[in-house]
This record gives structure tokens, C-alpha cells and sequence, in this order.
């Protein structure tokens, strides 16, 4: 069977050591690679065996915007094109909107946002125009989705301000990622299932309680889900989670790669 993994990490060879031990220290144990982009590359070939992967490299501060995206400019393609690179923007950043038409004319297909590292309100109506020039642009939206065990407490992203985005811009290819709320399904239960939205299953494959994680699957529907590890963070555990769902074989495949080929805009029926 394909595999696509919808939500990868990686930083630049020089930061990989820093970036590391600052999130083991923030978030725990990071076990699959040592969040180099050649390690990533292994992993993604002999552990998971992935076709393709999405990968993120997020800005945490406005002055980083441009040299996190210059990484993943250098990166796209890689491995005979099993690297997927989706850009990422600062709303703070005064050139945000010059960035996304640099990473629209280098081809990137999407923009990551992390709400809680970023330090911004998702709904927050200011920066909505940022978010209209991406879904005029074509390009797909991912949002990290709920409380990160870096910042607990802190809503910056809940589920409900997901689903009022979602709601703005329905139509807009959006993906809120870890299920909406990676440790407790209740509220993506409440707030995201059945919109107009995919959700990734990172971490929540293995951290959301099992029924919860069914249910949103379920009344989600299995044409709204995408496969996505959160490397280094996650690997095949999360694709065993996924193998193990009570579902047809077709809906796994299209958790596994069909959604995502129709947001990557590849060919299902390729190779």
C-alpha cells in the first residue's frame, strides 16, 4: 500500500542539536530521528517506508520566516521528489504577504501555522487577511490543532477557534492537525467533526483515548483523514494505530494516501 505522511519535521543541519534538546526539554523524548533532514530521510525510508512526506519547518519568531523557508525550499524534491515542502509564515512578520508569493512562485503547495509556538489567536480577525490571500492563492492551510504539551493551558488553537476558521473560509483546503486535540477528542467531537476540514492523525493515533479517536474517524469520515506521524516525534507506531482501525480496507487507503493526493495534487494512480 502508498503512503504519504502528511506532517513531518526537520530543521537545517547546524540548528538540528539546539532545536532537539530545546524540545526534548519543552515536550519529552524524541525518538524516531535526530531531526536532521538526512536523518528524516532514513527514517522515512526504512522505518516507515513512505512514497512521499510533507515537510514543516516552522518560524517561531517574524526574523526567522525567511531562513525557515529557505530550508525548505533547499529540501523540496529531495529523494527523487519523496520530500513535500509546505512553507510557513509569521503573522507578525511586516513581509508575510512577500513571502507567500515567493513560495507560491517556487511551486510549494501549502503554509504551516503553529498558533501556540507562534503566539497568535487562530480566529484572530487580524490575521484573516493573511489567510485569504493563501486560499486565493490556491495553496493549503495546516494549523496545528489544540493544547501542546509544551504550552499547557494555553488555547491559542482549541477547537472551537478551528472551527470558526474553518467555517470563514469553508471551501479554503484547511487540515487542522492532531485530530483537533491530540489528548482529549471531546471537544473535536463537539467543534470539528463533520465540517468542512481534514484532520491529521498525528499523535492522537496514539495519545487520544482509543474510543474518542474511533468516533472522530467515523463521523469525521474516512475521506477527511490524513496519515501524518509529527516525525520525530511519532513513526510506525502511528501507522500500526491506523492499520488497527475497525474500517474497510478502502478507507485506509484513503487515510494513507488517496486524501492526500488530491491535496498534493498528485496522481493517484501513479507510482
Amino acid at each position: 500500500m502508498r503512503l504519504i505522511d502528511f506532517h513531518v519535521h526537520a530543521f537545517p543541519d547546524r540548528m538540528a542539536p539546539v532545536a532537539v534538546a530545546a524540545l526534548v526539554k519543552a515536550v519529552g523524548p524524541i525518538n524516531h530521528t535526530d531531526g536532521t533532514l538526512a536523518d528524516t530521510l532514513r527514517m522515512q525510508r526504512e522505518e516507515l517506508g513512505s512514497d512521499h512526506f510533507v515537510l514543516f519547518n516552522i518560524p517561531t519568531t517574524p526574523h526567522q520566516q525567511r531562513r525557515a523557508n529557505d530550508f525548505v525550499l533547499a529540501a523540496n524534491g529531495a529523494d527523487g521528489g519523496r520530500v513535500i515542502s509546505f512553507g510557513s509564515l509569521h503573522p507578525r512578520a511586516a513581509d508575510a504577504f512577500e513571502e507567500l508569493e515567493r513560495l507560491k512562485q517556487a511551486g510549494l503547495r501549502g503554509i504551516k501555522f503553529h498558533p501556540e509556538y507562534q503566539e497568535f489567536d487562530m480566529d484572530d480577525p487580524t490575521v484573516y487577511p493573511l489567510y485569504e490571500a493563501i486560499a486565493k492563492a490556491g495553496m493549503v492551510m495546516v494549523f496545528h490543532g489544540g493544547e501542546d504539551p509544551a504550552f499547557r493551558g494555553r488555547r491559542h488553537a482549541c477547537p472551537q477557534r478551528a472551527a470558526r476558521v474553518v467555517r470563514d473560509f469553508a471551501g479554503a483546503p484547511i487540515v487542522i492537525a492532531h485530530m483537533g486535540n491530540t489528548e482529549d477528542g471531546a471537544e473535536p467531537l463537539e467543534y470539528l467533526c463533520g465540517q468542512s476540514c481534514y484532520l491529521d492523525v498525528s499523535m492522537a493515533a496514539q495519545f487520544m483515548p482509543r474510543a474518542q479517536f474511533e468516533a472522530l474517524v467515523k463521523g469525521h469520515g474516512a475521506d477527511k483523514i490524513l496519515f501524518a506521524t509529527d516525525c520525530p516525534w511519532g513513526g510506525k507506531e502511528t501507522y500500526d494505530a491506523v492499520a488497527a482501525l475497525p474500517i474497510s480496507q478502502q478507507d485506509k487507503e484513503k487515510i494513507f494516501w488517496r486524501n492526500a493526493c488530491r491535496l498534493l495534487e498528485l496522481d493517484p494512480d501513479g507510482a
